[in-house]
């Protein structure tokens, strides 16, 4: 790093792990697709072996099966019919005891669809915990199957996105019940339109299934794919939001035969999807029309993890600790001195390696700690500017030393393999941070220009594609570029393998670094210690630490690192200004995160679980602060949300919003409304007189008013 001031998902088959998603080759290749809705709605009335033989003819390899009182009887058949023509019972639509003993006796685990119906209770928080330990009997019975249990919007409270969200949510925490998740069908999310593809992304991490309709804002509720004014939208906003599970295709429509209904969806989303297929050329003019995934703004808060042999000496006495090998190897005297003084003047950069050892490391106590925190993502340095990898990478070596990984040096690990592992259990997307500078690697050491220009083609793209093609990075962090321009590191071209042959092509976010082009091309824009000021409608991303350095640094102290308060304001400056917060932690040599580093995103975690609603998934409004600057602007939808970075007493006067009459003006983490009125143009919030035990959080309060955000900034 150098400082510049203006710098879904589950599958259908168990593998390793029951409950561990599994990713389709290909979203919405025939192998990844479900019938679904094919029993009662089908016209010529089938039996399960004219069915079977229907769905082998058509190519399916799944069935969603759905059930009248008049199949009970027909259950036992269907499983052998589809068992004869190689056909999996994917999914059960309504539980039935009869059908659970038939499980057992097949040894099969289809997953169990189940709608959620509104529970009485005058609160959100209690509306959810109701619903929740309501399903409990039918979490255990599937839990002891072995069958993951999918919650099936149909309609009302429990078919809101949000509510299905939450009701996972309560249930993964309180029940400890992972198979838990969403089964989403479009037929049912008409209402839902305006709110993607934010209210989709944040089912992302719960989705077992998603059922496909051709969708319009007006007419037919069922309407076959390729026939609806946003079908093509609907499949890129789902490929982009990084869903890799099955796909539900869809019959409904009692007046047809089931198998021209499900071929004339097969036929329009063959059509969709070949047209949507784009090839990027290797130049800024086509790569810089890549979209942007849906996930990154839904997500708005990272944790970077900085970590090396560099946290052996873990010094510095200004700057960025991580920096401790340049610094020695340029002469830079302090560091000079203090390497001579602690490891002796012929003690090489390339010997810490082995006492980077990573001896007391959890990456599932680290995973759980970012989870907490409220992170939605993680970057890893994958490999920083001293060219050592933290995965097997057969290419790492430096002038000195052709073993440069963490697989044959210090801790003997795939470091950043268990750590994406582990993030991915607890639904935070792992990422990379990738130098495309290495001081020491031969090639790129080599005084010999002809030689140094070998160092793209044949060390860094190889490298580069082991890593995305092993871990499937979800952000990638690019670095260590800013001596050479995009021709010398060659990576227009390697952006193009990136966005048109990787296995993360309709998912990856990277940043601006390539080679000098930084706020110039690039998906994401990079602040480096920036203040949060942002780049206007431009995506971008402030990554800072929580103290002055990235990497740990011994020599810092209390005074140095920020307070939960100031970090807090930080996200929401972020937010406000319509950008994500990458917050680094620079853990110790021995793979502890330092005990203040974690205190402070713990602290930052209990402020979103009150407040995220207002950070995740907003954008900037046409005013991101208002008067005295301690009062913040996020939209989302059409809501308005007000964030308060200081108490703002008895009575709060904004200028800029206009709520309508009637509006129910709320702080979040209370659900009583609060009095307001508009006097002379100016809107004032009568601010209740609480306790100090009565507050909802400790430090930035947000107020939410309702559809106030009619003039928002373009999406």
């Amino acid at each position: 790093m150098k400082r510049h001031g203006t710098l879904i998902a589950v599958a259908t088959l168990l593998t390793a792990s029951l409950y561990m998603p599994t990713m389709a080759a290909d979203l919405f290749e025939q192998d990844n697709l479900v019938a679904w809705c094919v029993v009662p709605f089908d016209a010529s009335k089938r039996s399960p072996e004219q069915r079977a033989e229907m769905l082998d003819r058509l190519g399916f390899t799944k069935l969603a099966y759905d059930w009248r009182n008049e199949h009970v009887g027909e259950f036992e058949r269907e499983i052998v019919a589809l068992k004869k023509h190689g056909i999996e019972m994917f999914a059960f639509w309504g539980p039935h005891e009869g059908m659970f003993g038939l499980f057992e006796k097949y040894k099969i685990r289809p997953q169990v669809w189940q709608t959620m119906s509104s529970p009485a209770a005058d609160t959100q928080s209690a509306k959810v915990e109701a619903a929740a330990k309501r399903l409990l009997p039918l979490v255990e019975r599937t839990r002891k199957l072995g069958c993951k249990l999918g919650l099936y919007n149909h309609g009302g409270w429990g078919g809101e996105p949000d509510n299905l969200v939450a009701v996972c949510r309560w249930l993964r925490e309180n029940a400890k019940a992972d198979h838990v998740g969403i089964v989403y069908n479009f037929h049912h999310g008409h209402d839902h339109l305006g709110s993607f593809p934010a209210a989709f992304s944040r089912m992302v991490p719960y989705l077992h299934c998603v059922n496909l309709n051709g969708m319009q804002a007006a007419g037919p509720k069922i309407v076959p794919i390729g026939e609806g004014d946003d079908d093509a939208s609907i499949l890129a906003m789902i490929r982009k939001s990084g869903y890799q599970g099955p796909i539900g295709i869809l019959d409904h429509r009692a007046e047809l035969d089931a198998e021209e209904s499900l071929r004339q969806n097969l036929e329009g989303l063959k059509q969709i999807t070949s047209k949507a297929s784009k090839e990027y050329q290797p130049n800024w003019q086509s790569l810089d029309t890549v979209p942007m995934p849906g996930w990154f703004n839904e997500a708005k808060f990272g944790i970077f993890v900085v970590w090396g042999p560099y946290s052996v000496p873990a010094w510095t006495d200004r700057g960025y600790a991580e920096w401790y090998g340049g610094k020695l190897d340029s002469g830079q005297k302090p560091t000079v001195e203090f390497h001579a003084k602690n490891y002796g003047e012929t003690f090489k950069y390339e010997q810490f390696a082995d006492r980077f050892k990573a001896e007391l490391w959890d990456p599932d106590a680290w995973a759980e700690l970012f989870a907490r925190s409220g992170a939605r993502y993680v970057v890893t340095t994958a490999v920083y500017h001293d060219g050592y990898c933290l995965w097997p990478s057969k290419y790492a070596k430096t002038v000195n030393t052709d073993k440069w990984n963490s697989a044959v040096t210090g801790p003997k690990r795939d470091l950043l393999g268990e750590l994406s592992a582990a993030c991915e259990k607890r639904g935070v997307k792992p990422g990379i941070y990738y130098s495309l500078m290495e001081w020491w690697h031969p090639l790129y050491a080599s005084k010999d220009p002809e030689v140094q220009k070998r160092y793209a083609l044949e060390h860094l793209h190889p490298q580069f594609k082991d890593v995305v093609t092993r871990y499937k990075p979800w952000f990638i962090f690019l670095d260590g570029e800013w001596h050479h321009d995009t021709a010398f590191w060659q990576s227009e071209k390697l952006a193009a393998w990136l966005f048109n042959e990787s296995p993360v092509k309709d998912r990856v976010v990277t940043n601006d670094r390539w080679g000098k082009t930084r706020g110039k091309h690039g998906m994401v824009f990079s602040s480096e210690y920036g203040g949060g000021h942002g780049w206007g409608d431009h995506p971008w991303q402030e990554d800072r630490g929580i103290g002055h350095s990235y990497g740990y640094n011994r020599r810092e102290n209390i005074a140095d690192y920020d307070s939960a308060e100031t970090l807090i304001g930080m996200l929401i400056r972020v937010a406000s200004n319509g950008g994500n917060l990458l917050l680094d932690v620079g853990p110790t040599a021995d793979g502890r995160i330092p005990v203040i580093m974690q205190e402070r995103l713990l602290q930052i975690g209990e402020w979103l679980n009150v407040n995220g609603e207002a950070i995740y998934g907003t954008r900037r409004w046409k005013v991101a602060v208002a008067e005295g600057k301690s009062v913040r602007y996020t939209v989302k939808g059409d809501d308005l949300y007000v964030l308060c970075t200081a108490w703002p007493g008895p009575q709060l006067t904004l200028t800029s919003p206009k709520p309508a009459r009637g509006t129910r003006i709320t702080m979040l983490g209370r659900d009583e409304p609060i009095p307001w009125r508009l006097e002379s143009d100016r809107l004032l919030i009568d601010i209740p007189p609480l306790t100090i035990d009565r507050l909802p959080c400790r430090h930035a309060w947000v107020l939410k008013i309702p559809g106030a955000a009619t003039e928002a900034s373009p999406k």
